[in-house]
């Protein structure tokens, strides 16, 4: 795969003037045969409905397509409905723990 950032919008239906509503997104990293989905989130009001399961599958597949073979992601210890979701999909739970550090930009 070619390296870099990928970012994916989910948009349900055509709202007033001809717009769509972004119900949620996914952003991945390629690197090589690796994988690393950065974020996955819908919209709170929208949750429970599937759009999730959709997008992950989404991601999954585009990763395949383009020759990933490992795929990591990150979460947080205390969001069960993700770590539900991701489980489904087959993946599991690592002891590692990885430092994040952060910078704001002006």
């Amino acid at each position: 795969a070619q390296p870099g950032a990928r970012i994916f919008v989910g948009c349900e239906g055509w709202g007033a003037g001809g717009g769509s509503r972004v119900v949620g997104y996914v952003g991945a990293t390629l690197n090589g045969d690796h994988g690393h989905i950065d974020r996955l989130a819908v919209r709170g009001k929208h949750q429970r409905a599937g759009h999730g399961t959709e997008l992950l599958a989404f991601i999954l597949g585009f990763m395949d397509g383009a020759g990933v073979k490992r795929v990591t992601l990150t979460t947080q210890s205390d969001n069960y409905p993700a770590q539900v979701l991701y489980a489904k999909f087959g993946f599991h739970r690592t002891l590692l723990r990885f430092p994040f550090y952060g910078k704001w930009l002006t």
